[in-house]
């Protein structure tokens, strides 16, 4: 196991000597886009689903008259743990299908980098 873990650590370290020495470096600058553009999507669209859960939180519990002091704390605690999980929830479906998205979008740019290593490794 001790083995494989050097030969994996090997070919990473290879892998990046043949990006930044062969030039491949710019091809990694378009999925990195995507990936930034598609975060910033993502955060926006998760923003304006929490505010939109929380108020409708809110909606509900400030339909309810309480007296007592501890429970507005109480639902002020209950909205900020229905915002995080709301966001939480949206980032992990984010992290879940990023990878199946910009593989199907950068397939073709994935295939031309591909053919260049072939090419710079073996010749041909």
């Amino acid at each position: 196991m001790l083995e494989e873990i050097k030969r994996a650590y090997r070919s990473y370290v290879k892998a990046h000597q043949l990006i930044v020495e062969d030039g491949f470096w710019k091809y990694l600058i378009v999925p990195g886009i995507a990936f930034c553009l598609l975060f910033v999507i993502v955060a926006y669209i998760a923003s304006i689903l929490s505010s939109t859960v929380i108020g409708y939180v809110d909606a509900s519990l400030n339909s309810v008259q309480f007296d007592w002091f501890v429970l507005v704390y109480l639902f002020k605690a209950i909205q900020y743990i229905v915002a995080f999980f709301v966001k939480s929830s949206l980032l992990i479906l984010f992290f879940w299908g990023y990878k199946n998205f910009l593989l199907i979008m950068m397939s073709p740019l994935f295939a031309f980098i591909s053919e260049r290593t072939h090419q710079q490794l073996t010749g041909r």
